[in-house]
């Protein structure tokens, strides 16, 4: 409950406006009736009756006037680091199609709104009742929330055009970022780091980089280090300390056991060989 920091219905005059601003969590607001107007990243967007707006954190928005008349919404902020402690249950959903955006738009079309107002109706009531330290509704009010969350992660597989996106293209672009990202910090990552920065279970990234390149993550990480090795035992002098220290690895004993089990020789033993090729072909 202490990562949800607000969780309540609001009444606005239909003049009411509010200057740019950020919040550090995400935000959901769902309009209950009327028209609320909000400009995110100076683009103006109407939000009507049955309309969901999600604002990921510390992207700008502002609030402005779109007529006169009032209107009645629900909203509820998070921290963005509450998926994570779902996803070791919940492997297979990718909470990162979701906060991978600034925000997302969903139109009345979009959306199950008897199935969402049930949602919301056991929410604030299990919220409600945790507040007061009523027995058990704050478990209640955790399991709604998360399938809230699931509910709306589906609904990020719906371009703005309507169309259903293919899942292989998640996967693909999921896959693509995890590896520039590892690439990014010289291939000194930990699957921790991976799992923290893009709110993905350590489970679904195992997964997903056998399922789209065939090898662990391990593998996939320890084969680049020993390719920049290999790079620097070729163009450089340096010592053999040096150059597995460079290549991202923590210690010499394990700079030579990874190399040995890819080049099938100590870096030293390569490096010579690299020379005598070198001199014997000139």
């Amino acid at each position: 409950m202490r990562m949800v920091t607000r969780y309540e219905i609001c009444l606005r005059d239909g003049k009411y406006e509010r200057e740019y601003h950020l919040h550090n969590e995400c935000e959901i607001c769902y309009i209950i009736r009327g028209t609320k107007g909000v400009v995110i990243n100076d683009e103006t967007f109407v939000l009507e009756t049955g309309n969901l707006l999600f604002i990921n954190r510390q992207i700008l928005h502002r609030t402005i006037s779109i007529s006169d008349d009032s209107y009645e919404y629900f909203i509820v902020r998070f921290s963005s680091e509450l998926p994570m402690q779902w996803q070791d249950m919940l492997p297979d959903i990718d909470f990162s199609l979701l906060y991978s955006r600034d925000f997302m738009l969903l139109g009345y079309d979009m959306l199950d709104h008897a199935y969402f107002q049930e949602v919301l109706r056991t929410l604030s009531a299990a919220y409600n009742g945790a507040m007061i330290n009523q027995k058990g509704l704050k478990a209640l009010f955790n399991v709604k929330f998360s399938e809230l969350m699931i509910y709306l992660v589906f609904k990020t597989e719906i371009d703005l055009s309507g169309r259903i996106r293919k899942k292989s293209d998640f996967k693909k672009k999921r896959y693509e970022a995890l590896k520039h990202y590892i690439a990014e910090r010289g291939y000194n990552v930990s699957l921790e780091d991976l799992s923290n920065h893009f709110y993905l279970s350590r489970y679904y990234i195992c997964h997903l980089f056998k399922e789209m390149g065939g090898m662990t993550i391990s593998h996939y990480i320890n084969m680049n280090k020993i390719r920049v090795a290999l790079q620097l035992l070729e163009s450089t002098d340096l010592p053999i300390a040096s150059v597995g220290e460079k290549s991202g690895f923590n210690s010499f004993s394990q700079f030579g056991r990874t190399f040995h089990k890819f080049v099938e020789m100590s870096p030293r033993e390569y490096r010579n060989r690299r020379k005598y090729v070198i001199d014997d072909t000139d």
